[in-house]
């Protein structure tokens, strides 16, 4: 699943653009980018190991390499307690 920084949508897979620069023949520019707004800032994500929810924002990365989204956790410092 991919995620796209411009708009927020997730996807299963990017389209192609083809940025031609002005010229009327190749190379051209193959890109791949959202199929929704066709932002080409677009990233993997990965779902949280606790919820299952697809993770769009921050999250952490345990010592055992697990990805838990914000929403499964909550940070605390001892000196607040």
């Amino acid at each position: 699943m991919m995620i796209c920084a411009d708009c927020g949508e997730l996807f299963e897979e990017a389209v192609d653009l083809f940025e031609i620069h002005g010229f009327h023949y190749p190379p051209y520019e193959r890109l791949h980018a959202c199929p929704h707004c066709k932002g080409i800032d677009i990233r993997d994500t990965f779902r949280c190991e606790l919820c299952g929810e697809w993770i769009t924002g921050e999250y952490i990365v345990t010592i055992d390499d697990n990805r838990i989204c914000c929403e499964c956790y909550t940070r605390h410092d001892i000196f607040d307690d």
